[in-house]
């Protein structure tokens, strides 16, 4: 059976805070229960949010160590540190295989903001079914069992969760459970 739980992916450094809670908050809202992970364990530390402070997130599992198997979507916040997640360093090539599997057992991703520019990125995910969010482009639909949800900003973050909810139905009726 299909996992309901997000997998949320943080740069150090490079996430708003706000951003996260509002994620986490609309995934929870939507059934899914959420774990964060970054390319390294330990403590992480926001961006500025709204109010000026700086929130820490404390990551328990690293990349390194998830099981793509337990988790229906993935969803990266990684923001200016998008680069450390592309190209040929090791947090690149374990998350590169983390989004295929995902996508591989008919799960979704998620890129908010800056982190579209991953998974736009072919090489990591190859042909794929793009969902539309608010004015973004839709691939070929039958290209691919998995869903790319590109998010442009946080504005857009409780309709992501609301589609996140639709793809897991989808996806749990194609294989039947």
């Amino acid at each position: 059976m299909l996992p309901k739980k997000a997998l949320v992916v943080l740069a150090d450094e490079s996430y708003y805070e706000h951003e996260l809670q509002e994620t986490l908050t609309n995934l929870k809202k939507h059934g899914f229960t959420s774990t964060i992970t970054a390319d390294r364990k330990g403590k992480l530390h926001s961006r500025d949010n709204r109010t000026g402070k700086i929130g820490d997130q404390h990551v328990w599992i690293p990349l390194a160590d998830i099981q793509p198997e337990q988790y229906f979507s993935i969803v990266l916040m990684t923001g200016d540190s998008t680069e450390q997640f592309k190209g040929n360093t090791a947090a690149a090539e374990q998350l590169r295989a983390l989004l295929r599997n995902t996508l591989d057992m008919h799960g979704s991703i998620v890129g908010i903001g800056q982190a579209q520019a991953i998974v736009a990125d072919q090489s990591i995910n190859g042909p794929v079914h793009y969902q539309d969010c608010d004015g973004l482009w839709i691939g070929d639909p039958q290209w691919s069992p998995g869903t790319i949800i590109k998010v442009p900003e946080s504005k857009y973050i409780s309709k992501m969760a609301w589609k996140l909810k639709v793809c897991f139905e989808d996806a749990s009726k194609k294989i039947g459970k």
